[in-house]
């Protein structure tokens, strides 16, 4: 790493004021003196004593004192060898965008260093560095003629003081202008970029593109041997760790371990949610969640004839009010919010609409609705609103396509069911329940208002 190239070329301060601020816990001065100790320079070399500073800074979540501390976890030099903790410790430092852990994961994976080797998860962590890359970071100034006519080379490229090229990398053609040709820098002007940028001799415009090429040389490395089937995996996996970024509360493994994913809604403020049974039914740890965080939630009734159940959280939440079904007619416009396929549409909830088909369910079964609602593994247990924003009904199941097929010889069209909110009702005996139930609205309101509302009261439910 730079870092310690630096340390080794004397830039550090003064080690009295350096370890004072280090015992204070500043986690950029404990670094500094981890890295003094583990070079030996200014300090006595002592790598057990590196690897204490690095471990405070990394216990801090800084990702410089996890890869320094990770790196010696690798060569076993002042802790015991430990590839596990190693990789674990490059995890972390991958989770804030550090493209240096997110290529060394990939490394791992690849290179015998304890870890078995793993060439979906390899790719993987390429595909994660290079979805930060751009190809401005490529630009790299080589070479300066500084005498008549001032010419400087870039990307393998003479260009001209005033003139303009397409500089060719790794992710395709920068267009740009060199404004200055100084003694050891040039000043260029990138297409589209209101600022110039400087360059320096030697110097690539953004640092990470060393990491970035290893992970393209690395990436077309593992193409070779990977099938298709295995590169989509991957590249399923990369999407969904970088969704998660943006979108924490629901950690990657977590996801990708679990038993059974599916929507519920809430129907009190205070954690009362309604789900479908069969999700809730496998064994497994519950968790529920929402915009505000995730949630370990408790079955608290379940009714496995009309497939719901009652969870309970703990928190405050938005709710949606529960209205008869008994009056609900054919044709009425409905919708639903859920999280539909998450692994393949995203962790974001979906709105889907349509109208009520019939007010009977399969083989004229009074318990449900039959909806042209459109949904998908994932919708089960989400509500069916109208547009007076009240529960009507339960998303219960779709029509099974390859029986229907089977059975008939046609497929079915946009054919699915909604357990009406009557059987929703008659899983709710508990009077402290009951009365904190929100009252049916009269009013019809705007879709976007109504599923802003639905979103808020929906969550994930996951099941580990």
């Amino acid at each position: 790493m730079r870092f310690l190239e630096n340390v080794r070329s004397g830039d550090e301060p003064k080690a009295a004021e350096l370890k004072a601020r280090a015992a204070q816990g500043d986690a950029m001065s404990q670094i500094i003196l981890g890295a003094l100790y583990e070079v030996g320079h200014g300090e006595p070399e002592d790598k057990f004593e590196a690897a204490k500073w690095y471990r405070k800074a990394a216990d801090a979540n800084d990702p410089r004192g996890q890869i320094l501390l990770g790196e010696l976890y690798v060569e076993g030099t002042g802790v015991v060898k430990d590839a596990t903790e190693a990789t674990k410790l490059f995890y972390q430092a991958a989770k804030q965008r550090c493209v240096y852990a997110q290529v060394r994961l990939a490394g791992m994976y690849v290179i015998d260093e304890g870890i078995r080797p793993n060439p979906v998860e390899a790719y993987k962590w390429c595909n994660v560095a290079l979805v930060q890359a751009k190809p401005t970071d490529f630009i790299r100034l080589e070479g300066l003629a500084l005498w008549g006519r001032r010419f400087a080379t870039i990307n393998n490229q003479v260009i001209g003081l005033g003139e303009f090229s397409a500089l060719k990398t790794p992710l395709g053609s920068v267009m740009v202008t060199c404004v200055g040709i100084e003694s050891n820098y040039v000043n260029i002007q990138v297409n589209g970029e209101k600022q110039e940028r400087i360059i320096k001799h030697g110097d690539y415009a953004n640092p990470c593109a060393e990491y970035f090429k290893l992970a393209l040389e690395l990436r077309t490395t593992l193409e070779t041997n990977l099938s298709s089937v295995s590169i989509a995996e991957a590249q399923r996996r990369s999407t969904l760790f970088i969704r998660n970024l943006d979108e924490p509360g629901l950690p990657e493994s977590d996801f990708l371990n679990a038993k059974g994913l599916a929507t519920a809604f809430f129907i009190t403020d205070d954690g009362y949610a309604i789900t479908a049974y069969h999700v809730v039914k496998r064994n497994g740890k519950v968790s529920l969640r929402s915009a505000s965080g995730t949630y370990p939630a408790k079955v608290v009734k379940s009714d496995p004839e009309n497939d719901l159940a009652l969870l309970k959280v703990s928190g405050r939440f938005t709710a949606l009010p529960l209205q008869s079904s008994s009056a609900v007619r054919i044709g009425a416009s409905v919708f639903t919010v859920g999280f539909p396929n998450p692994n393949v549409q995203g962790l974001h909830p979906k709105l889907t609409k349509g109208e009520i088909s019939s007010v009977f369910g399969i083989a004229d079964d009074a318990r449900t609705f039959q909806i042209s609602v459109p949904v998908q593994p994932g919708n089960s247990g989400g509500a069916l609103v109208n547009l007076q924003g009240n529960v009507i009904g339960v998303i219960a199941a779709r029509l099974d396509d390859l029986k229907t097929l089977s059975t008939i010889g046609n497929l079915p069209q946009n054919v699915n069911y909604a357990v009406k909110s009557a059987q929703a009702m008659s899983l709710l005996t508990d009077f402290e329940v009951i009365k904190k139930l929100k009252q049916p609205s009269r009013q019809e309101r705007k879709l976007e208002d109504l599923a802003a509302e639905v979103e808020k009261a929906s969550a994930m439910v996951l099941i580990q």
